[in-house]
């Protein structure tokens, strides 16, 4: 009767971790979808099948050929994941294929050792004298692609926290980034807890499951409460993060960018409402205002004219990572001139590297 009760415990605590990673997998797909930032989604599929995997593994019996398929996919999502947000320089890309690549083939021999010798980690059945090799290499895979993805994650994501800190981004995105790194780090000690799993002929009912399996859970719930803290975060969340943050409307008080005459003067643009492209646009405006020794006002709103000038209206509320990079390339390039800015091709080389640099925090404006 003990045995089952800690079974029905199990089964509820782990369905109710995937339950919960659900939820902000399911935000950051729909604000990919209504902000355009598509590669929101790779880390969306990154929860999702982190879900899956928890099911897959803990809750319910799989059958083989679906559990290789399915079951630890989510390392391969949140490693490309990196790759597209926070490898931008070709040294970097390079780095990240690399490690992208690794975590392929591990995941390629999990699933040829799932199929071949029916093995799973942690043991949910006996494992017999002959299997216990294949049992042990299918451990090593398992952690080594674990480790591997998310040490690659909160190495890159400490990077981008530390920008944030060297670009005075606002405190909600500083906090924001700590908390995607402490995810990270938390769930690579996950690995670690595998290998206190009882492999022997009592499998899930061994007492000795329990001190593991809490390790485990207790990891993987800190994991996912900080990637949604990190990933989630409404006004009253980022006021509570940072108590000097501004709305829209303020930031927007503090724009201009209309041209007379040829020439560019300042003034409130209040039809712009959108809370990503207004915090956007206030802090790359705050960079270029470093870089050029002017207005930080002047140029936010000089930025502001150069998306309303170079993008269809809708785009301009929604502006997506390659637009704002191509808009900076163009209409910016040109009010730059425009406004006798020196030197303005050195200028928008900088500004396209400070992009390169910071999508990651970019990012966070819009989720």
């Amino acid at each position: 009767m003990a045995v089952d009760a800690s079974e029905t415990f199990r089964v509820l605590l782990f369905s109710t971790l995937a339950a919960i990673a659900a939820i902000p997998a399911t935000y950051l797909a729909y604000r990919a979808i209504r902000t355009r930032w598509h590669v929101l989604v790779h880390m969306g599929l990154a929860l999702y099948f982190f879900a899956v995997t928890m099911i897959a593994s803990y809750v319910i019996d799989t059958p083989d050929a679906i559990r290789a398929l399915i079951s630890l996919d989510y390392p391969l999502f949140l490693t490309w994941f990196v790759r597209q947000v926070y490898t931008r320089t070709p040294t970097s890309r390079r780095q990240s294929t690399v490690v992208f690549s690794a975590v392929m083939g591990l995941k390629v021999l999990h699933g040829a050792n799932v199929l071949l010798f029916g093995v799973s980690f942690p043991a949910r059945n006996p494992v017999p004298g002959p299997a216990l090799p294949a049992f042990v290499l299918h451990a090593i895979v398992c952690a080594s692609m674990m480790a591997l993805s998310f040490a690659w994650y909160a190495i890159n994501g400490y990077k981008a926290y530390h920008e944030a800190l060297l670009r005075q981004a606002p405190k909600w995105v500083i906090n924001r980034n700590k908390f995607v790194v402490y995810s990270a780090i938390s769930y690579i000690f996950v690995p670690i807890s595998w290998f206190l799993f009882p492999y022997d002929e009592a499998g899930f009912s061994s007492p000795l499951y329990s001190i593991p399996s809490a390790v485990a859970l207790l990891l993987a719930i800190a994991f996912v409460t900080l990637t949604f803290l990190g990933w989630v975060a409404p006004e009253w969340f980022k006021r509570a993060l940072d108590k000097d943050y501004a709305r829209p409307t303020e930031l927007t008080s503090r724009m201009d960018g209309k041209k007379e005459n040829g020439q560019v003067t300042m003034q409130t643009a209040q039809h712009f409402t959108s809370s990503e492209i207004i915090g956007i646009v206030d802090y790359i405006g705050q960079y270029v205002a470093d870089v050029t020794k002017q207005s930080p006002g002047a140029m936010k709103g000089l930025l502001l004219l150069a998306l309303e000038t170079q993008l269809h209206v809708d785009a301009v509320f929604h502006a997506s990572f390659n637009e704002i990079e191509s808009v900076v390339k163009g209409s910016f390039k040109s009010l730059l001139v425009q406004s006798a800015v020196e030197d303005p091709e050195a200028i928008v080389s900088k500004i396209v590297d400070f992009l390169a640099n910071n999508k990651a925090n970019l990012l966070m404006y819009v989720t």
